[in-house]
């Protein structure tokens, strides 16, 4: 008689289990291989990445340096790819999950390959980044490639913008502050007269303000509402931001991306020509994505 030791039942079982899983999901694998009970501790886990759906708008721009014939009929060319952005091991790379961005044409669908690319991030505002389409791409009478594209936009953590905000009422305070102050001036001067027993007249109810005064209001309004219009071009409007926030490498707070950032063609005309602009969205379970 064949004596099987329960424990050795048991590992057997959970060894079959582990390979099933596997097998079965590869990402519950991957978590296994990095959970903290694991042994395999030296590779960590890659925690600094964005997972965003870019869309690219391409066609003719104003005032570009691309031949003349180019996009010339107005027609745009959008492509739409969902990207990584990742900084592991201190290299910024952006990458197209699938390696390649897919477009319906005349034929039906193509399927074009994407080299990935290199990103930037200054002032922990300005985005650059790029991205290599190595063969040609046509669709309404618009050619691209084999090429390098360079995007720059303008990304704001949920941080900035209420930073922002806080700065922009802060400013239109004082604005408000110099409005009241001639306003009231205003309503001095405009105050009907009194009539005064003893002169037996009518006479002013206040004071004339001083000409110095008055410049002295009238200018602090001026560089109140100069400082309240700068600091409101520096507050995006809702409709120029993507619609969610998602993650991006290398920051704690959730971002929105810019709409309408720029596409240069590396190498075009006289140096990098305005072919296009361009948008995105975090990657996440809704519809959208």
């Amino acid at each position: 008689m064949i004596h099987v030791h329960s424990k050795s039942i048991a590992r057997t079982t959970l060894l079959i289990l582990l390979q099933t899983c596997v097998i079965i999901n590869p990402m519950m694998a991957y978590a296994l291989q990095y959970s903290p009970n694991s042994r395999n501790m030296e590779t960590a886990m890659p925690a600094e990445w964005g997972g965003w759906r870019v869309a690219l708008n391409i066609g003719r721009e104003a005032f570009t340096t691309m031949p003349q014939q180019w996009a010339s009929s107005g027609a745009r060319f959008p492509l739409v790819m969902k990207c990584n952005f990742t900084n592991i091991d201190n290299a910024n790379v952006v990458r197209s999950i699938t390696d390649d961005v897919r477009y319906t044409a005349s034929g039906g669908e193509v399927i074009v390959p994407v080299e990935s690319g290199t990103w930037s991030l200054s002032n922990n505002r300005d985005l650059v980044y790029s991205l290599t389409f190595p063969e040609k791409l046509e669709r309404n009478g618009i050619e691209l490639g084999p090429c390098t594209i360079i995007c720059e936009g303008l990304l704001y953590t949920k941080k900035d913008l209420a930073d922002l905000d806080q700065e922009f009422y802060k400013v239109r305070s004082i604005t408000d502050e110099a409005n009241s102050e001639l306003k009231e001036m205003k309503r001095r001067k405009e105050a009907p007269r009194k009539w005064n027993s003893e002169e037996n007249v009518w006479e002013q109810r206040y004071k004339n303000e001083s000409p110095i005064s008055k410049v002295g209001k009238r200018f602090k309004q001026f560089l109140a509402e100069n400082d309240e219009k700068r600091q409101s071009k520096k507050r995006p409007f809702s409709s120029e931001l993507s619609l969610e926030s998602g993650q991006f490498p290398g920051i704690d707070d959730n971002v929105f991306i810019g709409k309408n950032g720029k596409i240069t063609l590396k190498g075009a005309g006289f140096g990098d020509a305005v072919i296009g602009t361009w948008g995105a969205e975090p990657i996440n379970d809704k519809p959208a994505s």
